[in-house]
């Protein structure tokens, strides 16, 4: 009898097991003492103690950004707007020259005790280049701004507004004023084309400028219309 050979099984093909993907090493930033000397730079994507005082020196300056240890695009953002602010070139990187400058001015940024006990005021930092308008020791609002130049100077004191005007135009200058608070003769508080053009290559004629504008004047329309009038109104040096 002829005997046939057994068909062979094949052997069942082995399922692949996922190999597990390894997270990216988080990069930690390195200390603030040595970026201070030049010898170190902390770049976006870092994480650590020197990311968070990073973060605390930027709100305390007007620049907001979370805190939360880790140097993301907000923080980026944020850093980059104040290199640019005090004519650095914005690079999102802390490295010596701008991150003195920062470590400066937080530490000459202490709110005037005017500016935490009131119950609603105008400070206007002339160090930091900022307008903060303040409620109960709380932050409503805070704008970059400019101000006159050593012939037409912002004055400096305690002043009110007296006068609201939603839209005029400079006797002296020709040019638009949107917005303005008057606190200090014709000194007054109100948005700026020529410091949206321009930035800090110019000055007023002893008014604040703000520059915000996103298809409404942003922060000098929402400063017109949450500040009455008789509001103290603050502008120092810190």
């Amino acid at each position: 009898m002829l005997m046939l050979p057994a068909e062979e099984t094949p052997a069942p093909t082995p399922t692949p097991t996922a190999t597990p993907t390894e997270e990216p090493a988080v990069q930690k930033a390195p200390s603030l003492s040595l970026v201070y000397k030049g010898k170190a730079k902390i770049k976006p994507g870092m994480e650590g103690k020197s990311v968070t005082t990073i973060q605390k020196q930027l709100n305390g300056v007007g620049k907001p950004a979370p805190v939360n240890g880790v140097f993301d695009d907000q923080t980026r953002k944020a850093y980059k707007s104040f290199q640019d602010k005090f004519g650095y070139w914005p690079t999102g990187k802390v490295t010596k020259g701008p991150a003195l400058k920062l470590k400066k001015l937080y530490g000459n940024g202490k709110l005037p005790k005017v500016c935490r006990t009131s119950s609603k005021i105008v400070c206007i930092d002339k160090t930091q280049l900022v307008l903060r308008q303040m409620a109960g020791g709380e932050q409503k609002l805070v704008t970059d701004v400019r101000f006159g130049s050593e012939q037409t100077p912002t004055r400096n004191g305690n002043f009110r507004v007296f006068s609201k005007i939603r839209f005029l135009i400079s006797d002296l200058a020709g040019t638009p004023m949107p917005y303005s608070l008057f606190f200090s003769g014709g000194q007054a508080i109100h948005f700026s084309p020529g410091f949206r053009r321009d930035g800090y290559n110019g000055a007023s004629l002893g008014c604040v400028n703000i520059r915000v504008y996103i298809r409404v004047y942003k922060d000098a329309r929402k400063l017109y219309y949450s500040t009455p009038v008789g509001t103290p109104v603050y502008v120092y040096r810190s």
